[in-house]
């Protein structure tokens, strides 16, 4: 696995540790064959999103993912789907500077809130190779690796960061029985041949 991908996925499970509830909102398209764990090709349809983009150490996203749940509940706006993060960087990122964005599916029309730091977006529109992994954010790791090697074996390959969507209340929810939807933006190898 390339040292992006290791680094990525190391920001996402220490992301993992501290959020979580919620539904989906992805569209499963096609499953194909793998090496043994059950994933899935899915279209993300676009969806509008408020965001609160975070950059420093990742001990410090519960307060990105805090703020951004603080702000909708004072906005009297209910979620249209599951909060989720989206991971960014290099193997050179420093672990203090690590960029994360908490997002939460809103109604369209959602206005931006500027001074408190929320932007409003569109997500999605995009292929997502992904899997539900069932048990304690501790345990992600070995996920992201078993789903990178799935990509790998099915012809794809990743084009965005990873993705994770927080399918359970961890504060309600066991930690053994808690489920993380984890994934990639991807394409499939032969329609990134087609365009060249």
């Amino acid at each position: 696995m390339d040292r992006t991908l290791r680094s990525l996925i190391g920001c996402a499970a220490a992301l993992a540790l501290i959020v979580g509830c919620g539904g989906t909102t992805t569209t499963e398209t096609e499953q194909p064959a793998g090496s043994g764990i059950a994933a899935s090709v899915r279209n993300i349809e676009k969806m509008t999103v408020a965001s609160v983009t975070h950059l420093g150490p990742v001990s410090e996203l519960p307060v990105a993912m805090g703020g951004l749940t603080t702000w909708a509940a004072s906005a009297g706006l209910q979620p249209a789907g599951a909060p989720f993060g989206v991971f960014h960087g290099s193997p050179e990122t420093p672990t203090d500077s690590v960029q994360f964005e908490a997002c939460m599916p809103v109604p369209a029309g959602t206005v931006a809130d500027s001074a408190s730091g929320i932007a409003v977006k569109e997500f999605g529109g995009f292929t997502f190779a992904a899997m539900t992994h069932v048990g304690p954010y501790e345990s992600l790791q070995p996920a992201y690796d078993s789903l990178a090697v799935w990509i790998d074996n099915n012809g794809y390959v990743i084009t965005g960061p990873a993705v994770e969507f927080y399918l359970s209340d961890p504060q309600t929810v066991p930690a053994e029985s808690t489920r993380t939807e984890i994934g990639f933006e991807v394409r499939h190898l032969k329609q990134l041949e087609r365009e060249q």
